[in-house]
């Protein structure tokens, strides 16, 4: 029996105790209404405690993987791949050794090699 039962059951056991001063009469439909509940809350808990698994009650979590790797690989093939070219290899990203981003001087790569080791790191510094 877990912790949480006997904890649970020995405060149910002493509960028609401390109520019967105030129910009288009403002290065992009460204890029964409120042990029902307490246990309900109980067993709720329990299975909110571990979603995952292959009970019944559990959350399918393989269906779930599944149809998610599929529409993720449905959508990646769904259409042809993008050329290199044209996002990689635009003269827009030769931005080396720009020495003043706000003028937005591109200089490609090249033209750097001509100006000299001098240039780069004086550029650099």
């Amino acid at each position: 029996m877990p912790m949480q039962s006997t904890s649970a059951l020995f405060r149910l056991s002493s509960l028609p105790a401390q109520i019967y001063a105030t129910l009288k009469w009403m002290t065992i439909p009460a204890t029964c209404v409120l042990t029902f509940i307490f246990f309900g809350f109980l067993v709720a808990g329990e299975e909110i405690e571990n979603p995952f698994g292959y009970d019944k009650n559990d959350l399918n979590l393989d269906h779930f993987t599944r149809n998610i790797i599929r529409n993720e690989l449905q959508a990646l093939t769904s259409t042809a791949p993008p050329d290199p070219a044209r996002w990689a290899f635009a003269p827009e990203n030769d931005l080396l050794f720009a020495r003043d981003f706000q003028r937005d001087e591109r200089v490609t790569p090249d033209e750097w090699l001509k100006r000299g080791y001098h240039s780069m790191q004086g550029t650099l510094a």
